[in-house]
């Protein structure tokens, strides 16, 4: 009693088959380059935070956590890395956690770890290229 198939053509395409099926299992990636990096200021680590990415092309946007070490590591969603090109970035970085804006206090001001002008697109100047592969980009602001 024989266990299993065989594809037409015998053996010789059975092993073919069989040694093609993990290209066909992890597909051809997903598109993503990988970036990481740390944040600081005048060298000094950022413990909080986020750091923002916009495609300039697509406008797509990813944002990270900036962890306690000031290391970051981006996602798209829930794929891990950014697609390769041009990026606008942001850093927002308050120190601890604050109440919500209210109508006698809309807009007050909160402790920051880096100046303000970080966490807006038009006013950060900090932009990065993400090409193929692994990509590492550490950003040290000014205090300002």
């Amino acid at each position: 009693m024989q266990i299993g198939f065989t594809l037409p053509g015998g053996r010789y395409r059975l092993c073919a088959f069989l040694m093609m099926l993990p290209l066909f299992a992890t597909g051809c990636g997903n598109g993503m380059e990988s970036l990481s990096g740390k944040v600081t200021v005048q060298g000094k680590i950022v413990p909080e935070g986020t750091i923002s990415f916009r495609n300039k092309e697509s406008g797509t946007i990813a944002v990270s956590v900036i962890e306690k070490d000031g290391s970051y590591s981006v996602k798209t969603g829930s794929k891990g890395g950014l697609k390769a090109g041009e990026y606008e970035v942001t850093i927002a970085a308050l120190k601890g956690i604050h109440p919500p804006a209210t109508p006698e206090n809309p807009y007050s001001k909160f402790p920051r770890w880096s100046a303000a002008r970080y966490a807006d697109y038009e006013t950060s100047g900090l932009t990065l290229t993400v090409r193929r592969g692994s990509n590492v980009k550490d950003f040290d602001l000014g205090k300002e």
